[in-house]
């Protein structure tokens, strides 16, 4: 079967060396259970999942997923060779470099490495920086909607520690698109 892989974004922040790791090893992150054993599939067609296999689901094979001559030079450069690891160690690979079209967009420098930590090093409540962004943004958001006697800092407190379902997420998630699309057809200096 040709399958690709995906990740949950924006439930969870996009990592794809998480995405090739459960791929291979089915291990559920929260619980260590192994999710559908009979689903594990080897490296080489967990990295198929991500690069050759998603290029022929969009009709883009011609010019991506493998690096040929003739092709669109996109890849990334790893820490270590995701075939040369315990599939448990996949996880903790680090992309080093990302080439688009032949041009480095993205270096691990030292800085870019403690960013990274900071974004994903969970918090006291276990979520790491964007669930929490995502979260405080969808409280604020609901905030907004309340009448201005009930919005005080005690509400703003309680909705941050409610839960927030996928449409409340979609919906601070649409207010930033469309914040992002008026600030680009906005005129110049403005």
């Amino acid at each position: 079967m040709i399958f690709s892989s995906h990740h949950d974004a924006p439930v969870a922040f996009p990592d794809s060396m998480r995405v090739l790791d459960a791929t291979v090893t089915r291990l559920a992150r929260g619980s260590g259970r192994i999710v559908g054993p009979d689903q594990r599939v080897d490296v080489i067609t967990a990295l198929k999942a991500m690069t050759l296999w998603p290029a022929y689901h969009h009709f883009e094979e011609a010019t991506k997923g493998s690096l040929e001559p003739g092709k669109l030079a996109d890849f990334a450069v790893l820490s270590q060779d995701p075939t040369a690891v315990e599939p448990t160690a996949i996880a903790d690979l680090q992309v080093t470099e990302t080439i688009k079209e032949g041009v480095t967009v993205f270096r691990l420098t030292a800085e870019e490495e403690r960013k990274a930590e900071r974004m994903l090093h969970p918090g006291r409540d276990g979520r790491d920086v964007f669930a929490r962004f995502l979260t405080a943004a969808a409280a604020s958001r609901d905030l907004a909607q309340m009448p201005s006697f009930a919005r005080r800092p005690v509400a703003l407190a309680q909705l941050t520690k409610a839960p927030h379902d996928n449409a409340c997420v979609a919906g601070v998630l649409g207010d930033l698109v469309q914040a992002m699309v008026q600030a680009e057809e906005a005129p110049a200096g403005q």
